[in-house]
């Protein structure tokens, strides 16, 4: 239910709008509130235009298929992580809707992430009782790699595609 308060003591509150998908619960809003984010039990996000309700120029992110217990946005409203029942943590292109990264690390289902205020690192938290720092911008170029090396394969360049997925790996540090 997403509810305008009253400015006066005597005006009426305005009517609510429901906004309603089935299987999604945890949301969040954009640092500009005007948007707002909500996380579903098959891992999927919904991006929502809080003045007309499901933004219909935008699908539904599809995720993992497994359900997401912790969502956050970034302070500049771009990226969002999320933390599910499946020990990883995902980075996702809030404009595109895409997730962009799946970070691997915890030992039981993550159920806390926030970004530092800068947006230059993300903590996770789970069931093993671990908290883990990621550098979000190292995670990114990691996921562009790995996205330069899929399109080498795509385009039947098999010696580019290794390149880049080997980079890919090395980029990361073992969690």
């Amino acid at each position: 239910r997403v509810c305008a308060l009253s400015k006066k003591e005597n005006e009426a509150a305005p009517a609510c709008d429901v906004f309603k998908f089935d299987g999604c619960g945890l949301t969040k809003p954009f640092p500009d509130g005007k948007l707002a984010l909500s996380a579903c039990v098959n891992g999927d996000l919904v991006r929502w235009d809080l003045a007309k309700g499901k933004d219909p120029q935008t699908p539904t992110a599809k995720g993992g298929g497994s359900r997401i217990n912790a969502l956050a946005i970034s302070t500049d409203g771009r990226l969002a992580a999320t933390g599910g029942d499946d020990e990883t943590v995902r980075l996702w292109d809030v404009l595109a809707m895409k997730p962009v990264s799946t970070l691997r690390g915890h030992k039981g289902m993550v159920t806390a992430v926030a970004f530092s205020p800068d947006g230059k690192v993300l903590l996770s938290a789970g069931e093993d009782r671990v908290i883990k720092s990621w550098d979000v911008q190292g995670e990114l170029a990691c996921a562009d790699k790995f996205a330069a090396g899929r399109a080498f394969l795509d385009a039947g360049k098999p010696a580019e595609a290794r390149n880049a997925f080997e980079e890919a790996v090395a980029c990361r540090p073992a969690n």
